[in-house]
C-alpha cells in the first residue's frame, strides 16, 4: 500500500477512531521496538564476548549487521507520530483494530452461542418441569382414586351379608359373589376337574340373581333369574380368537 493510498484511508476512518484507543495502540508500537532494540544489543554483546578479536572479518560483518538493525530501530523510533505521517505505525494500527474487531466479533459469536445454549437449556428445563408436574398431578390423582376406592370398598364390605362370607369358605376360588360392584372370589384352590379359564359370579339384585358365566378367551354370560324360574340369557359377549 503506498503512502497516498494509505492516507486516504487513514483521514477516512480518522474521524470515527478512539483517540484513546490509537495513544494505547501507539504506546504499544514504541514499546515493540523498544524490545526488538534490547533484543539485538543482547545478541549483539553476546556475539562481541564470542569473538577473540575484533578485527576479524567475521566479526566486522555481525558487528556491521547489529549496527545497521540497531540504526533501523531508532529511525522507527525517531519517525513513530500519532499525526498520521508515520506509515509504519498506522499498518500496525490498522493490523491492531483489525485484531480487536475479530476478536470483538468472536465474543459477540461465543456470547449468541451461549445465549442460544441457555435459551434451549430453559426450554428443556421448563419441559421437565411441565413433564414432573403433570406426573405429580397424575399420582396425586390416582393416590386420591385409590384411597376413594379403598374406602368406598371397606363401606361397602360393612354392607356385605354374612351368609354370603360365610358360604365364600366352601366355594372354589373360580366363584363368588358380587356385590355393589366389587367382587368376592371363594377361599377353596380348584379341583383338578376345575377349568381355571372358566368361573361364575352371582350377583344379588333386590328381586333377581344375575349370573355371570366367563370362559376366557371365549365368551362371557348373563343369566337373570327370578326365584324357582329357570335362568335366562339376558347377555352373551363372543370373543373372537
Amino acid at each position: 500500500m503506498n503512502r497516498k493510498s494509505f492516507s486516504s484511508t487513514i483521514h477516512s476512518n480518522e474521524e470515527g477512531v478512539d483517540q484513546q484507543q490509537r495513544q494505547q495502540c501507539f504506546h504499544d508500537y514504541v514499546k515493540v521496538w523498544k524490545e526488538k532494540r534490547k533484543e539485538v544489543e543482547k545478541w549483539k554483546k553476546q556475539m562481541e564476548q564470542f569473538h577473540t578479536s575484533s578485527e576479524t572479518p567475521s566479526f566486522e560483518n555481525s558487528a556491521r549487521r547489529f549496527e545497521e538493525k540497531l540504526q533501523h530501530i531508532d529511525e522507527q523510533l525517531a519517525k513513530a507520530s500519532l499525526d498520521g505521517t508515520d506509515t509504519d505505525f498506522e499498518i500496525f494500527f490498522q493490523e491492531q483494530c483489525q485484531k480487536q474487531k475479530m476478536s470483538e466479533d468472536q465474543k459477540r459469536e461465543k456470547e449468541k452461542q451461549q445465549q442460544e445454549w441457555e435459551q434451549e437449556q430453559k426450554k428443556v428445563l421448563e419441559k421437565m418441569y411441565q413433564q414432573e408436574r403433570k406426573e405429580r398431578i397424575h399420582t396425586k390423582y390416582s393416590e386420591t382414586n385409590m384411597n376413594r376406592e379403598y374406602q368406598y370398598l371397606l363401606r361397602m364390605d360393612q354392607t356385605f351379608p354374612e351368609y354370603m362370607r360365610r358360604n365364600l369358605e366352601k366355594m372354589t376360588n373360580n366363584k363368588g359373589y358380587i356385590w355393589k360392584g366389587i367382587h368376592y372370589y371363594g377361599h377353596l384352590p380348584l379341583s383338578s376337574r376345575d377349568d381355571p379359564d372358566r368361573w361364575t359370579m352371582f350377583e344379588k339384585k333386590k328381586h333377581e340373581l344375575l349370573i355371570h358365566e366367563v370362559w376366557y378367551g371365549r365368551y362371557k354370560r348373563i343369566y337373570r333369574k327370578i326365584g324357582n324360574q329357570e335362568k335366562v340369557l339376558v347377555q352373551e359377549i363372543i370373543y373372537s380368537k
